[in-house]
């Protein structure tokens, strides 16, 4: 099978393109500075949290079999238009190379082709991608059903870093949710009517177009690591769970 790239809803050989050889494996570099200190053996070390984008380069070239009845001029303004036609955020990136997975990628420095041949545009697509790929499996949302005021789910992170789900709780109470018996962080959510919805990526509370972070207490959304994790959810008020639904989004760098 030829390898592939999609990128914001359209693949590249629908362009008339193709991937002339493996883009390297590059990890991303966590987000940490170091300092000498004078008098100390070796550096100190300063941890921002987090990790940096990463730089993903993919060496491409026009199939002049697959793209006959255009002109070069057509095939260049066709694959920029792709690119760049959509500018100010990240899109979805996938690549047969990763297959199962996805990433958030916006192109980065002008494109610049070489045409040796008619039909035949030769160069290097460049991407400044976020740190972590996304697991296909991690999208599908996991629903619960429940008519207790106290909730207990078991969830198994199958990846080997922290994720930060989407989480949408049904309930006509406030209520706090403890994540893996660690009562020192335990989040609350305050004054909800019939549901609230938790995303924990963005760091944002709210229903639906309600915004909701002024009535949390804590700073600990829920985060679930790698392995087994346990989530106890539990009204303030004695009243009902119906529906918890979570979105995991497991991740690997």
């Amino acid at each position: 099978m030829m390898d592939d790239l999609f990128y914001n809803g359209k693949n590249l050989r629908s362009l008339g393109f193709m991937i002339k050889e493996r883009p390297f494996y590059k990890s991303a570099e966590r987000n940490q500075e170091l300092s000498d200190v004078l008098g100390a053996d070796g550096a100190a070390l300063l941890d921002n949290g987090g990790f940096k984008n990463v730089e993903l380069q993919y060496k491409v070239n026009s199939n002049p079999f697959w793209c006959n009845d255009k002109t070069d001029e057509q095939l260049f303004r066709q694959l920029t238009s792709w690119l760049y036609a959509e500018p100010g955020e990240y899109k979805i990136l996938r690549d047969t190379y990763n297959p199962g997975y996805f990433t958030h990628a916006v192109p980065i420095s002008p494109e610049q082709f070489n045409n040796p041949f008619k039909h035949v545009l030769d160069g290097t697509l460049t991407f400044s991608r976020k740190p972590f790929w996304y697991s296909d499996l991690g999208q599908k949302k996991l629903t619960y059903n429940f008519d207790t005021s106290t909730a207990v789910l078991e969830i198994n992170n199958p990846e080997p870093y922290y994720a930060m789900p989407y989480i949408k709780v049904t309930t006509g109470s406030a209520f706090s949710i403890t994540t893996n018996g660690d009562t020192s962080k335990i989040f609350k959510v305050n004054g909800v009517v019939s549901f609230v919805e938790i995303d924990c990526e963005e760091m944002n509370v709210y229903a639906g177009s309600t915004d909701f972070n002024d009535s949390t207490e804590g700073d600990y959304l829920p985060i679930l690591k790698p392995g087994r994790n346990t989530l106890l959810f539990e009204s303030l008020l004695d009243m009902p769970f119906t529906v918890i639904e979570i979105i995991p989004r497991w991740r690997r760098l």
